[in-house]
């Protein structure tokens, strides 16, 4: 394991080909929580073309070659600040927080390591370009906790050991990043070190060789997730169980030949890999919600989700949509994945670019999923889970794909059962897509189909409410290069519901269709009013040292004591501005001349004392009582802060809002008298 180290030597734009409003022409690149990254694509794109620079013989070897069925032996992460991990945690407080005047925005932790410059063109006369004014956003080239401090970017790396002194030859030439790197931006200075492996949470044991186990796991996702579905620039939300396969697979074939334990493995139906599905910070069970809940425009049920068919017989009508997208758990909660647009610049070999975007999977969301197998296989999956890296989905070996393993538990495999009262609805919902066969071997999705494959004869279900959704299954043959045939199946989140004239016990779990091993097929049973009440919520956490950092933190107290002080000074200066606070008629009677003299005093003042005797001269008794009150008055002793350049800040805010607003009163005025 090595670790690249980059070193800012000035300001630095890893563009993110985007603006911010019609404020910033160009902006950098930033996280969900607003902090600073330099996306690996472009890292790696530097990093060739500083081998190319240099000339090195292992350019292909490393980065690997565009069209090639195999990669490079490259994987490099998104490069983050230093101490990333404790300021995450310390942003995250802050955007939690209880109090609206202690939160912290995205942009706003973005405006702590950046600032904007101005620049144009500029003509053959040399005088500036027409409407050729641009701002580009910059992050600066020092640590805020630290300004004596260049900033330091981080990345995680892996590379086979025989390329590891090449590579670290091709970094050390690596001299400049990013936007306007011909014009002082950018410079930067990089080298690789080699790490310790980080230590991963001990899995659980196995017991006994012969019996079935379910492996109940959770991933985080470390960075962006791209998993293209039929759009090829959108992601799906969840990871399927024939990329779960794949990536175990891959890992075990570094390692081993593909003999009968690989087959075994990943060929049988002896293994059964689930869908991995996005969860919440508990990882409890989420499904796709089934299309028998809904929701009605009605005011009093807005924030509800309805029973489709208790609704239609209690309130016939009623006017009820299904829900379309997002997971739910037990108690009927929902989530939606959180998805971020990324920004890309594709080079060719003529050096052309283009411009392109693709719709990602968020970072540090979590999925969660099963691997139900006997415990010979299972434990071999565990070893795999120790050892190999889980990357899924495009772009594996950089800026995309990379998870870790947060919690996991194994239990033995219980088929459970759930009871149906007489004259409760019965809920057969898929929780995956579901790929069945007729009697000649073609794809059928008919109703019928279903209804047979769920053992059920289609008289028995209450054909009103069972709604089919479809989807086209696509691929891509990584060995071949062409695409995998077209499948169409019946898609996650289709139900087929019946009516229980009489009690009766039945699985809570079943697979049909083909393919159940790569997590299709699968369909969870429930009284309609008890969705997933017979799930088991097992999981916890592993636990993981939590990475201190006092400079970071006491960076982020100050931080929050002088957001809470600035919103503290505008409600002051707005109370006074209105009149309700018992100071505010004199302040009010005064002019903004007045007021600018007081902020200069206060400007000028090297401590409160000083402050104190700057008013004291003041000659008219009236005027020195009134500033000597408002003083006292917004004196900010309230978030016992002694340092005189806080108390300095809290009071010009309010001199300046008083001063200003007193000038447009007297501008109104003025116009109301000339009329």
């Amino acid at each position: 394991m090595y670790q690249l180290i980059i070193t800012l030597q000035s300001d630095l734009c890893a563009a993110d080909s985007d603006g911010f409003a019609s404020a910033i022409d160009t902006d950098v690149v930033t996280d969900a929580h607003g902090i600073p990254y330099i996306p690996a694509r472009r890292l790696k794109g530097c990093l060739r073309e500083a081998a190319k620079y240099i000339e090195s013989p292992l350019t292909d070897r490393i980065f690997g070659v565009k069209g090639s069925m195999t990669s490079g032996s490259l994987h490099i992460r998104n490069a983050r600040i230093e101490g990333y991990e404790a300021v995450l945690e310390e942003v995250q407080k802050l955007a939690n927080a209880q109090e609206p005047d202690e939160k912290l925005t995205a942009q706003s932790v973005t405006e702590l390591f950046a600032q904007t410059v101005a620049s144009t063109a500029v003509s053959e006369e040399g005088s500036a370009k027409e409407n050729s004014l641009r701002f580009v956003r910059t992050v600066s080239g020092t640590t805020p906790w630290d300004p004596g401090k260049p900033l330091v970017f981080l990345a995680d790396v892996e590379i086979d050991t025989d390329c590891a002194a090449e590579f670290k030859r091709i970094c050390r030439a690596l001299r400049h990043i990013g936007y306007k790197r011909s014009r002082g931006f950018g410079a930067v200075s990089c080298r690789l070190v080699e790490t310790e492996t980080a230590s991963r949470p001990a899995l659980p044991e196995i017991q006994d060789d012969n019996r079935r186990y379910t492996l109940t796991y959770a991933i985080r996702l470390d960075e962006p997730l791209m998993l293209p579905g039929k759009a090829l620039d959108e992601t799906r939300d969840y990871v399927s169980g024939q990329q779960v396969i794949g990536a175990l697979a891959g890992a075990y074939l570094k390692e081993h030949p593909a003999d009968a334990a690989f087959e075994a493995l990943f060929l049988s139906d002896a293994v059964r890999f689930s869908n991995l599905y996005l969860t919440d910070t508990e990882f409890r069970t989420y499904i796709p919600v089934p299309q028998y809940l809904g929701k009605s425009k009605l005011q009093e049920d807005r924030n509800k989700l309805l029973l489709i068919p208790e609704e239609a017989r209690n309130n016939p009508d009623k006017i009820i949509k299904p829900i379309k997208s997002g997971y739910i758990s037990k108690g009927f909660h929902v989530i939606n994945a959180k998805t971020e647009r990324i920004y890309h610049n594709a080079v060719n070999s003529n050096t052309e670019s283009k411009l392109y975007t693709q719709n990602c999977l968020q970072s540090g969301q979590f999925l969660r999923g099963t691997i139900t197998a006997p415990g010979t296989q299972l434990r071999t999956i565990l070893t795999l889970l120790k050892t190999a890296p889980l990357r899924f989905g495009r772009s594996k070996t950089a800026q995309y794909a990379q998870c870790s393993l947060v919690s996991a538990y194994v239990s033995p495999e219980v088929q459970k059962t759930v009871v149906i009262p007489a004259g409760k609805y019965i809920v057969y919902a898929l929780t995956s897509d579901a790929i069945l066969l007729d009697e000649y071997g073609s794809y059928d999705t008919s109703y019928e189909a279903l209804c047979k494959a769920l053992d059920l004869a289609p008289e028995q279900t209450e054909k009103a409410f069972c709604v089919l959704k479809y989807t086209t299954l696509h691929g891509f043959h990584t060995v071949t290069g062409l695409q995998k045939a077209q499948i169409r199946a019946i898609a996650a989140g289709s139900i087929i519901v019946a009516k229980a004239d009489q009690g009766s016990s039945l699985r809570d779990t079943m697979y049909i269709g083909e393919q159940q091993n790569a997590g299709f097929g699968q369909v969870k049973i429930f009284p309609a009013d008890a969705l997933l009440e017979n799930e088991t919520e097992p999981l916890a956490p592993m636990q993981k040292s939590a990475q201190e950092n006092a400079a970071i933190r006491a960076y982020f107290e100050d931080l929050s004591k002088k957001e809470k002080m600035e919103c503290t000074a505008v409600a002051y200066a707005q109370e006074v501005a209105a009149g309700v606070k018992k100071e505010a008629a004199k302040i009010n009677s005064q002019t903004p001349a007045f007021l600018g003299r007081i902020t200069l005093m206060v400007k000028q003042s090297a401590s409160r004392e000083d402050l104190d005797s700057r008013i004291q001269s003041i000659k008219s008794d009236d005027k020195r009582v009134t500033a000597d009150e408002l003083i006292k008055e917004a004196d900010p002793g309230q978030f016992q802060q002694t340092d005189w350049a806080f108390q300095k800040r809290y009071l010009l805010i309010i001199l300046t809002i008083l001063k200003y607003r007193m000038k447009a009163k007297g501008l109104e005025t003025g116009k109301k008298e000339a009329q």
